[in-house]
């Protein structure tokens, strides 16, 4: 009887294992594209830089430090970080401030082959252009 304990157990302790090991690793193992063109794909990665870039008026491209279950994290060069997660044609946005942790849903993203338009939070419209090992800024912030 105690055999059988012990099996069932071990089950159990190996599905807990696989299971925690595919929330902990799914994430770095399927990253998700915005758009598919000709020869141009917008990684989730860069329609976080790209996001956070335009929610937050950054001069520079914020620089990727972390991914944590599914949220990419960007630090600014002026020390701000920022989580980002990709929905469909959305982005969530959370940081922190002296007001605790601030979130932002409201950040659209559009991909047109070569092209992503980013509406942060329907203030205005920001477009870039993908170039070979990220993007470039088309304009800033112009409003519709």
């Amino acid at each position: 009887m105690k055999e059988q304990g012990r099996d069932t157990n071990v089950f159990f302790r190996t599905a807990v294992r696989a299971l925690l090991a595919s929330v902990v690793f799914a994430p770095t193992l399927f990253i998700p594209m915005i758009a598919r063109g000709q020869g141009s794909e917008w990684p989730a990665a860069l329609v976080c830089q790209a996001s956070v870039q335009s929610y937050f008026n950054l001069p520079q491209p914020p620089r990727q430090i972390d991914e944590s279950f599914g949220w990419l994290i960007f630090r600014s060069s002026l020390g701000g970080v920022y989580d980002c997660k990709v929905w469909g044609s959305s982005v969530s946005l959370k940081w922190k401030s002296h007001n605790g942790t601030m979130s932002n849903s409201r950040t659209e993203v559009d991909a047109n082959g070569p092209v992503l338009t980013v509406r942060p939070g329907g203030t205005g419209q920001w477009r870039f252009r993908r170039i070979a090992d990220g993007y470039g800024l088309l304009n800033e912030g112009r409003h519709r």
